[in-house]
């Protein structure tokens, strides 16, 4: 299993997506702590919708990223530990990916899609939406799905 430490400060329409992803993509069942830095009642619907496959940590006032992290990690009761933020969405089978592909003492980082491109990383190009209001979450999987032995 991994521990996913996922930082969230007032950007609930994004944790929503982030949470959704990360429970409907999973192999596995992981443990998710949401580090809530601040403002928990922004959230708090969110929270309450996924409350039975995640873990909150609400650090009561706004102390920073790096701290959310930190406590996130102190709080994680797996080895591998993988930190992502609230407005990142899951691949399929992200957790399958991570334990095959993570070795002995290495940093593994995802590739991402972009709306627009080129850019200097060379992403894959999709415009699947530029806010949460816009972000078609099922033609995300698919075009994910189509673009994953590329990557």
């Amino acid at each position: 299993m991994i521990s996913l430490i996922i930082p969230t400060y007032r950007n609930p329409e994004y944790l929503d997506i982030c949470l959704k992803s990360a429970i409907e993509q999973q192999a596995f069942e992981n443990e998710i702590i949401v580090a809530v830095d601040g403002f928990v009642e922004e959230s708090q619907e969110i929270l309450d919708k996924y409350k039975d496959d995640i873990n909150v940590l609400d650090l009561v006032q706004n102390q920073g990223m790096q701290q959310a992290l930190n406590l996130g990690v102190m709080n994680a009761s797996n080895e591998t530990i993988f930190i992502v933020n609230d407005d990142n969405v899951f691949c399929s089978g992200f957790d399958t990916i991570i334990k095959k592909e993570l070795t002995d003492k290495s940093v593994l980082t995802l590739n991402q899609i972009e709306p627009t491109g080129p850019g200097i990383f060379n992403f894959p190009v999709n415009n699947l939406g530029r806010n949460p209001d816009e972000f078609k979450y099922k033609e995300f999987i698919e075009f994910e799905k189509s673009i994953k032995h590329v990557l």
